[in-house]
């Protein structure tokens, strides 16, 4: 009898082997728990730190502001410390290209163009991780008018600049501040302008009258 409650006592036969694979499979769960706090985190940080720096371009907007020079490369430095914590946040080389345009509008000649060449190249990195936003379209569109006020627009730049007013008209068709860029800037270029982008102007014309009757 000693010797038959001694056997029952035994660990059956791959118990070992299934604990271990049981501690193995709550070791990675937790890993991964944690890789996603870890990057929750990052992104809260992240937002956190480019919050001022918004706050100040959205200002530095308005048409009765007269935004200086250093706050303007301050802004550009504190989003920088934002986009080192997460680099996958959109906001960040949107509001760089935001106070990179506002910098070349500042300035002349060849820094110009250097700035607005910036711009665009912020506005790109933006739309790489948010190609569905309408405001970035319009937001490019309207780094490339102020370019062409420069410098005339190659081909290859007049079909980005119709690309961008195409696609900012179709994922944003009624919003106002995107229709307001495309009226505004789009015929300064019409002669070269695409069949779909100057269809998109003509959406774009229509919505805002549209808008206007509504009162929005």
């Amino acid at each position: 009898m000693k010797r038959a409650a001694a056997l029952d006592r035994r660990p059956e036969r791959g118990s070992g082997r299934q604990g271990a694979r049981g501690v193995a499979l709550r070791l990675a769960a937790t890993a991964t728990l944690l890789g996603f706090v870890w990057i929750a985190g990052r992104q809260a940080l992240g937002n956190y730190l480019a919050l001022a720096p918004r706050a100040y371009l959205e200002r530095a907007q308005e048409p009765s502001a007269h935004p200086a020079r250093a706050d303007l490369e301050q802004a550009i430095a504190e989003l920088r410390r934002a986009g080192a914590v997460d680099p996958r946040n959109p906001q960040v080389p949107a509001g760089i290209g935001q106070a990179t345009l506002l910098l070349a509008l500042q300035s002349d000649g060849a820094q110009r163009l250097r700035l607005l060449d910036a711009a665009l190249g912020d506005y790109h990195s933006a739309l790489a991780l948010r190609p569905n936003s309408p405001y970035l379209w319009a937001a490019l569109m309207s780094t490339l008018g102020a370019r062409a006020a420069v410098q005339p627009l190659g081909a290859a730049e007049l079909a980005e600049f119709s690309l961008a007013m195409s696609r900012a008209v179709r994922l944003g068709p009624w919003e106002p501040d995107v229709l307001q860029q495309v009226i505004e800037i789009g015929p300064r270029s019409y002669a070269g302008l695409t069949p779909d982008a100057r269809r998109a102007l003509e959406v774009a014309a229509q919505h805002t009258v549209a808008l206007q009757l509504r009162g929005d």
